[in-house]
């Protein structure tokens, strides 16, 4: 079935009416063949960051070796003198963004938003970021990044006494109905915990973007499985309105839901890109 088989239904016809039905039950049982298919298997398609943009400079996160605890020092000296080093972005130098609304549309805090971390609460956390001419440059910079850290004990179970005490990461609440109301009416009431172990998207193509700013408009190439929910954080975090963000996803490689925000690295690259003028 081609796109153009489906766009050229009855013009009267509205979105889920019969001459919709009828063009789709045709195709019941047959073969269908995929829009991005043959670009994907014959390896033409372009990806967002296989985008090869005049000026493009290549950035590399440092992350947290520790599990808990606060960054004490961060020392850029030796990555800032490396060769092809552009700019070292650290707590210390990163541009004060605003904090976004979450995907449930709750009001954010009115709190600076800063994507790399001071306070570490796990392993991996976003520290710095070193932006270079090439990406060999920027790997080679970003692991001359010395940083000293406080430490503190890890809490990796609810079950945990301290687990209370702990920062929540990416907690979001929606309230509605009456729950208490509907428990104390409701004539059989079971009580339980449950739990659910961790799981990890694995997609084939990684998570990765370019940002360009060209004044107050930016473009972000992105894979993306919420272009307007994520061109909407990109605006909020930046001040800008939302019609001066353009998110250009072309393809994805595999997304699972893990590609359907806009995240942390995504505002390091955008800030680098303002500050660079690239």
């Amino acid at each position: 079935m081609t796109v153009h088989e489906l766009r050229t239904r009855p013009g009267d016809a509205k979105r889920g009416d019969a001459s919709d039905g009828a063009v789709l039950a045709d195709q019941v049982g047959g073969r269908l063949s995929r829009v991005d298919g043959p670009a994907k298997i014959t390896g033409a398609a372009k990806y967002a960051v296989e985008q090869q943009l005049e000026g493009l400079t290549h950035a590399v996160l440092v992350e947290s070796t520790i599990a808990a605890g606060r960054v004490r020092s961060i020392d850029t000296a030796a990555a800032e003198a490396a060769p092809g080093v552009l700019l070292v972005l650290t707590p210390d130098n990163m541009l004060p963004l605003r904090t976004a609304t979450d995907w449930l549309g709750t009001p954010p805090p009115d709190v600076v938003y800063c994507p790399l971390a001071r306070d570490v609460t796990f392993s991996g956390q976003h520290l710095a970021a070193v932006v270079a001419e090439s990406f060999e440059q920027a790997v080679a910079a970003a692991a001359l990044v010395k940083i000293a850290y406080d430490e503190a004990p890890a809490i990796v179970d609810l079950s945990d006494p301290k687990a209370g005490d702990g920062i929540p990461v990416d907690a979001m609440t929606k309230e509605w109905g009456e729950a208490e109301t509907a428990f104390a009416s409701a004539p059989v009431r079971i009580c339980n915990a449950y739990n659910t172990p961790r799981e990890y998207q694995a997609p084939m193509e990684p998570h990765g973007l370019i940002a360009k700013w060209q004044g107050d408009q930016l473009t972000v190439w992105e894979p993306s499985q919420w272009l307007d929910g994520m061109a909407r954080t990109y605006a909020e975090w930046f001040g800008v309105p939302f019609e001066n963000v353009r998110l250009v996803s072309p393809y994805i490689g595999g997304g699972f839901g893990s590609k359907a925000f806009a995240y942390g690295y995504g505002a390091v690259a955008a800030v680098a890109a303002k500050m660079l003028g690239r």
